[in-house]
């Protein structure tokens, strides 16, 4: 189908009279990509009559048809002296427009020419405040482009011509021809500029335009000297009695302070560098104070941290205190835990009893027989071990108020070491379904000797019984290796 769209109309100045003008077309088909600038024409009496088909404009290949200036649109550039892509050569009066097509085969349009106004240069941003040290960033938006309404359409007076997907430079002299920035230190192109010294900076652009306008404006730039506060602290694992040393790490305009000053735990301290024996465990407040000045005023600022101290665990040191008091096998005995924490508290106390059951191949295999759980009494604590024989073991185990522990334990064994023949039931409150013939109760030493007597009872049944007639005042346990060593023996009757 051939293309047979006719654009026609007349020529204004900018003072409303009909002139003679360049023009020029410049069509845009996305769907075919026949996107060109027709040939250079002049109009006749002031107006202009041009066929869209005719082969120097864009030819019966383009399909124009309807246009929805996204995709299809045409493009009329219009002006009077000098030349449309040359900026040495820049026109007097000039406008472009964009036609959008509806279907029709004549289109009547008249274009007005217009003027472009002296660039401003009030349209620009430049950082309010930095920090010495940082990018103070200008940025200029400053431009003589235009639009204006004439004939029921909007004329530009615009550098390029540009939509969502597609954009044509139209007037290459319109904007700013050249736009420099004064930090201070003379004009240049640079927009950015990084200050080593605080207080009120001044700072110009100046905007110039391809005809020969230029304007040059001024905004105030603050500039504070800033700190940022820091101090570390040592030892790393402090302890309570240990002397803790604070130590300023303080960065930034550091020749501006003023003063320093420290709280630790309540007390203040002068000084960049201090320090302050620490005699409670705990976390240790430390509050940095600084003053400076930040180029306008004095600046106060603090910082406050929490220094964590490492807590030292309890110490547990197991002790039998005293021996039976009756006259059978020993049952009852009475130890104590001793502990101690140094930067704290005792709070609980946990007291164990392990059996050891030995595999097949006489592995040891401790069991857990007894535990009081955790207990507030820090008391003595007294355990019958009457009713069980083996290789056994005794644990305190002590926990800090800040439930670090320590455990200790005491060994005891009761075991067969061999003797008569004959089998006997232990009969006391031992487990009575054992059959042994040796027993043995460990305990490291006793002050004098004692004997063992073996009675019938009226089963016939052969019982010990240990004969504490001569018995020590007390037993003295051996804490070195915690073992007590006990022994005596069943005999056959």
């Amino acid at each position: 189908m051939a293309l047979n769209i006719t654009l026609a109309g007349t020529i204004y100045n900018s003072s409303d009279i009909a002139i003679d003008a360049n023009l020029q077309f410049f069509t845009y088909n996305k769907n075919n990509g026949l996107n060109k600038w027709s040939d250079l024409f002049v109009t006749e009496n002031t107006q202009y009559n041009k066929n869209l088909g005719d082969p120097d404009i864009s030819g019966q290949d383009n399909t124009l048809g309807v246009t929805d200036s996204l995709n299809e649109f045409v493009v009329i550039a219009v002006w009077i002296n000098g030349s449309r892509d040359d900026i040495s050569n820049i026109p007097g009066e000039f406008a472009y427009i964009i036609k959008e097509l509806e279907g029709d085969e004549l289109y009547i349009q008249d274009i007005k020419l217009g003027i472009p106004g002296a660039i401003t240069c009030s349209n620009w941003t430049i950082t309010d405040s930095v920090i010495v040290g940082e990018s103070i960033i200008a940025q200029s938006s400053n431009t003589n482009e235009t639009t204006y309404e004439a004939f029921s359409t909007t004329h530009f007076l615009y550098r390029e011509y540009k939509n969502q997907i597609f954009s044509e430079t139209i007037f290459p002299f319109m904007g700013p021809g050249l736009v420099e920035y004064d930090f201070g230190n003379g004009y240049d192109q640079s927009n950015v500029f990084i200050s080593i010294t605080g207080g009120d900076l001044e700072v110009n652009i100046q905007v110039q335009d391809y005809f020969g306008n230029s304007n040059i404006c001024t905004k105030t730039v603050k500039i504070y000297y800033d700190i940022q506060l820091c101090f570390n602290s040592s030892p790393s694992n402090l302890h309570a009695g240990e002397n803790l040393v604070i130590t300023s790490c303080i960065s930034g305009s550091t020749d501006k302070i003023t003063s320093i000053s420290y709280n630790i735990s309540g007390t203040n301290l002068n000084g960049t560098n201090v320090q302050k024996v620490i005699d409670s465990f705990g976390l240790v407040p430390v509050t940095q104070y600084v003053t400076f000045f930040n180029g306008y005023e004095n600046i106060s600022r603090e910082l406050s941290r929490n220094i964590v101290m490492e807590n030292i665990p309890p110490i547990v040191d197991l002790e039998v205190i005293s021996s039976p008091e009756d006259n059978n096998v020993p049952q009852t005995f009475e130890f104590a835990h001793n502990g101690t924490d140094i930067d704290g508290y005792i709070e609980y106390v946990e007291w164990e009893v392990w059996r050891n059951n030995p595999d097949s191949f006489g592995h040891e295999n401790w069991s857990l027989y007894y535990t009081t759980g955790k207990l507030n009494s820090l008391d003595n604590w007294f355990y019958n071990f009457d009713n069980i024989i083996g290789d056994l073991k005794v644990a305190s185990i002590v926990y800090d108020n800040l439930n670090a522990s320590a455990r200790d334990e005491y060994h005891i064994n009761i075991e067969c070491i061999g003797g008569g023949s004959a089998s006997f039931t232990f009969f006391s409150n031992f487990d009575w379904s054992k059959k042994v013939k040796i027993i043995n109760f460990n305990i490291k030493k006793v002050e004098k000797d004692f004997s063992l007597d073996i009675i019938k009872d009226t089963f016939k049944q052969n019982i010990v019984r240990i004969d504490w007639t001569n018995k020590p005042k007390k037993l003295l346990w051996k804490k070195r290796t915690k073992k007590m060593t006990f022994r005596y023996s069943l005999l056959d009757v």
